[in-house]
């Protein structure tokens, strides 16, 4: 179902969109995300998980622990990455947002329009935060 787990792990136990039911913002449709997560009294869906615990994971020009999603208006549509879903990495001190110092560039992850396979929409949330 599009409002969230089956009661066996998938989607966080129903805190995050099912495997096929949100979207890159190419158009293509996300698959396999099974990680933690919970919504917010505002509706607003969050979706953790971690790549290392002791911070190491090289993306960009730093490493981080792992990362972080929200979908802002939770299971209503359009559930897209760039959209109304954006990301950020957890590093040992902060937040940094996909599409910031060398992580998913914006120029190739962010551009409206275009079906391009790299134009998932990570790169969205500093675009959209530095304009």
């Amino acid at each position: 179902s599009a409002s969230g787990g089956s009661g066996t792990g998938v989607s966080a136990e129903g805190c995050w969109h099912e495997s096929g039911n949100w979207h890159s913002f190419n158009g293509s449709t996300k698959t396999g995300e099974i990680n933690p997560g919970f919504i917010l009294n505002n509706g607003s869906l969050v979706h953790i998980w971690l790549t290392s615990s002791n911070c190491t994971t090289p993306v960009g020009t730093f490493t981080r622990c792992g990362g972080i999603s929200i979908d802002v208006n939770g299971f209503k549509k359009p559930n897209t990455w760039g959209k109304d879903i954006f990301s950020a990495c957890i590093i040992s001190n902060s937040l940094v947002p996909y599409g910031a110092r060398g992580f998913n560039d914006p120029s190739i992850t962010c551009v409206e329009g275009s079906t391009a396979t790299n134009n998932i929409g990570a790169g969205c949330a500093a675009k959209y935060l530095y304009q």
